[in-house]
């Protein structure tokens, strides 16, 4: 079964992983405390950093983010593959 993860874009998310994506899509790669901080900053939202280190492993497990050293990037070759797929379909 093929499992898609698309995230949902903009500041009317308030899911931990979208927040994170949308973060990383505009400046990576950054730490998990730096992630923390800017969902705190930007989207004022009281979140602790033990939920964005599940959400950043979850997106880790699923390819969507590589990490180098400490710091989580997105994943280009998940992103071509999901765009590949989005052609196809």
């Amino acid at each position: 079964m093929l499992e898609l993860s698309i995230p949902q874009l903009g500041e009317e998310s308030k899911n931990v992983k979208d927040l994170v994506f949308t973060i990383l899509s505009t400046e990576q790669p950054l730490s998990i405390i730096e992630l923390t901080n800017r969902i705190k900053q930007q989207y004022r939202v009281n979140i602790t950093y033990q939920a964005v280190r599940k959400a950043i492993d979850t997106l880790h497990q699923q390819h969507v983010l590589l990490k180098t050293g400490k710091k989580y990037a997105i994943n280009k070759e998940w992103v071509l593959k999901l765009k590949a797929f989005f052609d196809k379909l």
